[in-house]
């Protein structure tokens, strides 16, 4: 006797061919979510220190160039690195391997501006649109980085 609640194989590669191509489209769109939700850690890291800077500025005339300096405890993100850059005008957190930096301005006109910066080229293009999905507008590029305004 034979049941009538069986699946031919053809019916079972078939589920399973749809389940992959479901999983191919659906994987990317994931990978770009969680980046995005990591870099709003990142920025909450990001203004805190903004904002004790602020404060460290108030007290001493100038701005700190060692973050340790700061009155702050900076819980570190996983795969990002957090550092002032070289010129002190901003704070810059790094995502590893990615090519992906973002920029939180001090001074200047751009203070109080955060940015997510990709390197451009095609070998870069995840870092881009990851950046361009966490951000709001683009705000232009040059040779190098791709940039676009988080706030």
């Amino acid at each position: 006797m034979q049941n009538k609640y069986a699946f031919t194989l053809i019916e079972l590669l078939v589920v399973v061919l749809i389940i992959g191509i479901l999983a191919a489209v659906a994987l990317p769109q994931y990978r770009i979510a969680v980046e995005k939700s990591r870099i709003a850690q990142v920025v909450s890291v990001l203004r805190t220190i903004y904002n004790a800077q602020e404060v460290y500025y108030l007290a001493n005339g100038n701005y700190t160039k060692d973050i340790s300096e700061l009155d702050v405890d900076i819980v570190p993100t996983t795969g990002w690195t957090i550092e002032l850059s070289s010129s002190y005008d901003k704070v810059v957190a790094s995502r590893d391997n990615m090519n992906i930096d973002i920029d939180l301005y001090f001074t200047g006109a751009q203070k109080g501006r955060l940015f997510c910066a990709a390197r451009t080229g095609t070998a870069n293009s995840l870092a881009q649109k990851i950046c361009r999905v966490a951000g709001r507008e683009s705000a232009g590029e040059d040779a190098s980085w791709i940039r676009y305004y988080l706030d």
